[in-house]
């Protein structure tokens, strides 16, 4: 993370538990990259098509508006000469030690390009993806579809969004994907799944949500796919709504996710909700008894 007011990049180790994101510090006592040069001011920061990693650095002594200086700043800047030099700023490349980075050219074939879409750089698999939206070669439809059934996580998102960039998606992809054994294939899944429900597979989608509501992780997911099921049937919508409120009357995520589903439903929802989950929720936190 680019810290320009403190000259300084901060690495942090994130970790992933259920839907909390966790970060800690990368080192003890020291940053990722530190400048004593009052102006180095690391504004952005890029992964590159060869694998390094690229610094825009504005190199500014000054990085507020002249309005809101205080007196004692506006003296410290004329006492450093912080409003020179202009102009100056500069792009840092870093990678490791003793590493070659390697760059990688993006091919006109177009499953070529797919193949890509599996590739440990991040910004090799986006870029690939854009290119193939862009363009949407035909031809890269049957490899898009075989790889979904890849057991590269990243390979199978990214293939999941260029079909559905390319408009092409199907339910029945998006049904397969939802059993799953890894969760962050599930994860895309669920959030794909309102882009190819209707009216034809509303119930097919609802039976495999059913058994999710008891999964704490996929739950808040569930809450959001009800949106889509309920333009087609607002019963079934609904009772995955009150799965959730008896599953998980405590679970912060669900319950902003059903306070919002219950804004526009109707008042027999509502009042079903409150009694289910929101009311039992907020005596028990209060301390109080229900009367």
């Amino acid at each position: 993370m680019a810290e320009p007011s403190a000259n300084l990049i901060k690495r942090n180790i994130i970790t992933e538990k259920g839907n909390v994101v966790r970060g800690r510090q990368a080192y003890r006592g020291r940053e990722f990259l530190a400048s004593v040069d009052e102006r180095f001011r690391p504004v952005s920061l890029y992964d590159g098509p060869d694998g390094a990693f690229y610094i825009v650095d504005m190199y500014r002594g000054i990085i507020q508006h002249k309005t809101y200086l205080t007196p004692y700043l506006a003296g410290e800047i004329g006492k450093r000469n912080l409003t020179l030099p202009l102009a100056c700023g500069r792009l840092y490349k870093v990678y490791p030690a003793g590493k070659k980075p390697v760059n990688v050219t993006f091919p006109t074939d177009p499953v070529k390009l797919v193949a890509l879409l599996g590739n440990a750089n991040g910004y090799v698999r986006d870029k690939a993806q854009q290119i193939l939206v862009d363009s949407k070669p035909q031809q890269a439809v049957p490899a898009l579809q075989a790889a979904l059934k890849s057991a590269n996580p990243l390979f199978v998102t990214h293939a999941l969004w260029t079909l559905e960039g390319f408009g092409i998606l199907k339910a029945d992809e998006v049904l397969a994907l939802l059993q799953s054994p890894q969760w962050s294939i599930r994860m895309q899944a669920l959030t794909a799944s309102s882009t190819v429900i209707d009216q034809n597979n509303y119930a097919e989608f609802a039976a495999v949500l059913k058994p999710m509501v008891n999964d704490t992780t996929a739950a808040p997911y569930v809450g959001f796919v009800t949106h889509s099921i309920k333009k087609f049937d607002q019963k079934t919508a609904d009772g995955l709504l009150f799965a959730l409120a008896r599953r998980h009357p405590k679970t912060v995520m669900c319950l902003t996710l059903l306070w919002q589903r219950l804004r526009d439903a109707s008042r027999f929802s509502r009042n079903k909700c409150w009694r289910l989950c929101l009311i039992p929720h907020w005596l028990s936190i209060s301390g109080l008894k229900e009367w």
